[in-house]
């Protein structure tokens, strides 16, 4: 304003700004104004000089000999006012005025404040960015220091970017003195520095990490492009925990229930050695073996899941895979045949072994075959081969049956 003021021997300057939410100008700064005025000073865009100003984005110079109120609020006898241009946008007006003075301005008086005028916008908006973008980082701080997540980034040369309250708390450091240091210098934590080493991950890439207490986090890792990695963690004892729990509630479950069963199922089978039946006392001796051994089933099925997620079904040989077919195919020959299907056995007479868990496979392919038994209809056919190829063994169950809708 000083500058405006003095290179245009003018008696008063303003810097109008735009307020957006209520289309008023209100007055950012003032030169030989009351700060009074200046405090409560509102100009709608609207049937005032300075709003036309605003919306034509034009410059006006007005000279008059008689002081008149020119839509200005106050009285002046001549006066500039110039749009704040920030591209096609227009964020305010830079005005000089005299109220007393006779004097006039010219193209020369306003080519200058235009100038200053262009200068004063790109000064503003700079402010507003930097303001804005202040507040966002503010507001960023505050949400990474608040949440529960832990939070590591690091740079492509294995330095600390930046971390956060919950990751400074959980692996014990402090935030400002580990920050643009090596990672490997300031975290003592075996597993997390493993997941910083990789190099061959699929992004982003999941792991486990145990801390000092106990605590259990799942830990995200993801590349960022030109920064580097960062790894995000959350709290999952209480999953863990509520896990074990359960696994302990079906392992207790499922063993108190096959003792009853496997008594049930000897009872049931002593029946005919007792004394003769008929043939219907015959069919219900076979329905309710049926169904023991159904829930038998379903009971080694939650066992055995239980292990997998423990990690004992780790027990891997070379299998003969066309032994475990034909083994399958001969244990539901009463099946096929009941159902009167055309059974077509591919099988070379060479063996071809894999490398599993043989009681996975057999599981496997009964269950392959059962359901081709289920869904083919009575007299269909159902072919079952063993092919190899370079690096693989190619097993094939077809049938006639209605298939899976797409």
């Amino acid at each position: 304003m000083e500058a405006a003021v003095g290179l245009t021997n003018a008696e008063e300057g303003s810097l109008l700004i735009l307020d957006e939410n209520s289309g008023e100008l209100y007055m950012r700064a003032a030169r030989n104004f009351q700060d009074d005025f200046v405090r409560t000073f509102r100009l709608p865009i609207s049937d005032t000089l300075a709003g036309q100003v605003v919306r034509s984005g034009r410059s006006v110079i007005l000279d008059d000999d008689t002081p008149q109120k020119i839509k200005t609020s106050y009285l002046v006898r001549s006066l500039i006012y110039v749009p704040l241009k920030i591209q096609d946008r227009v964020i305010g007006v830079l005005g000089v005025d005299n109220r007393t003075s006779s004097q006039s301005f010219n193209e020369q008086h306003l080519t200058l404040v235009s100038a200053l005028a262009d200068y004063a916008a790109i000064a503003i908006e700079n402010a507003r960015l930097y303001h804005n973008t202040e507040v966002d980082r503010q507001k960023f701080e505050t949400i990474l220091t608040e949440i529960a997540d832990g939070v590591i980034v690091i740079s492509e040369d294995r330095r600390v970017i930046l971390v956060n309250q919950a990751i400074a708390l959980a692996f014990d450091v402090s935030i400002t003195s580990i920050i643009d240091q090596p990672v490997d210098q300031v975290f003592n934590h075996e597993q997390l520095l493993d997941l910083f080493k990789e190099e061959s991950y699929i992004y982003p890439y999941r792991a486990e990490i145990t801390l000092d207490d106990g605590r259990v986090m799942n830990a995200q890792l993801t590349r960022i492009p030109e920064v580097g990695l960062a790894v995000t963690m959350q709290d999952i004892t209480h999953l863990k925990e509520l896990d074990r729990i359960k696994s302990d509630f079906v392992h207790t479950v499922s063993h108190d229930l096959r003792s009853p069963l496997t008594a049930i199922l000897g009872y049931v089978e002593l029946i005919a050695r007792v004394g003769p039946i008929n043939q219907q006392q015959r069919d219900f001796i076979d329905r309710v073996q049926i169904s023991v051994r159904n829930i038998t089933n379903l009971i080694n099925d939650l066992l055995e899941l239980g292990r997998i997620e423990s990690g004992f079904d780790a027990r891997k040989e070379f299998v003969p895979l066309a032994v475990v077919v034909q083994y399958s195919i001969d244990s539901l020959e009463s099946t096929i045949m009941e159902k009167e299907h055309n059974l077509i056995v591919d099988l070379p007479e060479k063996m071809q072994k894999v490398f599993g868990d043989p009681t996975r496979l057999r599981q496997m392919v009964d269950n392959l075959l059962s359901n081709a038994i289920r869904y083919t209809p009575r007299g269909g056919a159902i072919r079952v081969s063993i092919k190899s190829e370079i690096d693989q063994v190619i097993l094939q169950i077809q049938d006639t049956g209605p298939g899976i809708p797409p």
